[in-house]
């Protein structure tokens, strides 16, 4: 019984090392004049090379803790503005996120003389190199303490245009693994995810005020942030099913409630600390995720495949 109970509590031990190192690499980086995400993704590569030579995992609840973190962090990056100014900024997140995707689908064309790669790989190719990261986006606008700008918030805007094409380009390439494109289908499910994107800032922004005004009135301990962020969870569970980003739906429930200020505000202070300790373990997580048994036994070319 002791020994099973010591190996179910391994996980606090992981946490506590990786939260430490997290925080010794950051005043390293900060010392340095580097960026405070570079010291968790060194982190989290020294991880992968450990992975590589011992075969070390992190764990699920070490895992589960790092997607809180950043679910959080997306939330109040929605909490720092609000639906009418992401509405004022789609013209310009959509010009920047098709271009995004262009350029990306002609650099994977371009690159079919170098990997003697097919039309249908290089499509692939370019549908790969359209993914961006709006968690590292996030988090790097967060340490400059831009996070509020109209130039963060168009990135972020940016990301969730990239996202909803980005399901586009995927039922398209599933389409042409087939040999049964289908057009309709492939331009569908992208605007039912947008739809429900949108719906769920719009229902947030027209709804939880006075939802959140009732829970007030309870005087609950922590009453308003546990609901927010209960729902805030549950709305990251739909965006997997419906095959949006988890954190996307955070955003979006962010931007919905960001104009009711004060809950905002009480709701912002309450998830500082916790997505200042859970955060970066997400960004450890993406970089111990780095195939380094792959990058030393491919070939230069391949590594772009």
């Amino acid at each position: 019984m002791s020994i099973g109970i010591e190996q179910s509590y391994l996980w606090l031990l992981e946490v506590a090392l990786l939260i430490m190192g997290a925080k010794l690499l950051e005043a390293i980086f900060i010392r340095i004049g580097l960026a405070r995400i570079l010291a968790y993704l060194s982190l989290g590569l020294i991880l992968a090379v450990l992975r590589h030579s011992t075969g070390f995992e992190i764990s699920d609840v070490t895992i589960a803790l790092a997607n809180i973190g950043i679910i959080s962090l997306l939330f109040q990056a929605g909490l720092e503005s609000t639906l009418r100014h992401f509405i004022r900024g789609i013209k310009e997140a959509g010009i920047v996120a098709v271009g995004g995707v262009i350029g990306a689908l002609v650099a994977g064309f371009a690159l079919i003389p170098l990997l003697c790669r097919s039309v249908s790989e290089a499509f692939a190719l370019g549908v790969v190199l359209s993914a961006t990261s709006i968690s590292v986006t996030v988090k790097t606008f967060e340490e400059l303490g831009a996070l509020g700008s109209p130039e963060a918030q168009v990135i972020i805007g940016a990301a969730v245009v990239d996202d909803v094409i980005g399901l586009a380009l995927l039922s398209i390439l599933y389409g042409m693994s087939l040999n049964e494109l289908d057009v309709v289908h492939s331009i569908g499910i992208p605007i039912l995810a947008f739809s429900f994107w949108f719906a769920t800032a719009w229902l947030a922004n027209r709804y939880a005020p006075n939802l959140f005004k009732f829970i007030l009135k309870l005087r609950l301990e922590a009453g308003i942030t546990s609901l927010a962020f209960a729902i805030v969870l549950f709305l990251a569970y739909i965006a997997s099913t419906i095959g949006l980003s988890t954190i996307l739906l955070a955003y979006a429930f962010g931007l919905g409630i960001a104009g009711f200020r004060y809950v905002a505000r009480k709701i912002e202070e309450a998830l500082r600390v916790l997505t200042s300790i859970f955060a970066p373990l997400f960004f450890i997580y993406v970089g111990s995720r780095i195939d380094i048994e792959q990058i030393l036994l491919s070939e230069p070319t391949s590594l772009l495949m």
